[in-house]
């Protein structure tokens, strides 16, 4: 399996003008798969509509709209789980794990100051072996 970031052009809406066309590319056509040649020139980044676009052409049978319901309901359990504390495993890809960290001193590294950095919850990830394989072919 591959997969092909940015090969669309996206709708943006400027808030003034209402949706325009943008592209990534200075020349204004459509990325290719893994263009690096975006306007800023840096690697391309996926977002949650390029998903929504992805989910609605490959899976086809449904509107966009359900698309967009499907996506959202997908990140919304997983914000769920995660927020329970529970593990999110998901086949393929990895594992996402919430961890409690416990208080612990530190230092302000302008002032030299001890302080004391609070309890917190930070959540790790762990591609699975297939991911990790892919990255690295």
């Amino acid at each position: 399996m591959h997969l092909v970031v940015g090969t669309r052009q996206v709708l943006a809406d400027d808030g003034d003008h209402g949706p325009i066309r943008v592209s990534n590319r200075p020349d204004g056509q459509p990325a290719q798969p893994f263009d690096t040649d975006g306007i800023s020139g840096e690697r391309s980044h996926m977002t949650k509509a390029d998903i929504v676009d992805i989910v609605y052409e490959k899976v086809g049978g449904f509107s966009k709209k359900e698309a967009i319901d499907i996506v959202e309901t997908v990140f919304e359990t997983a914000k769920t789980t995660l927020e329970k504390g529970d593990k999110l495993k998901i086949s393929g890809f990895g594992n996402f794990v919430v961890r409690d960290k416990k208080a612990r001193p530190g230092r302000n590294p302008q002032t030299g100051k001890e302080i004391t950095i609070s309890a917190r919850r930070v959540l790790t990830f762990k591609a699975s072996l297939v991911l990790t394989k892919a990255l690295n072919s």
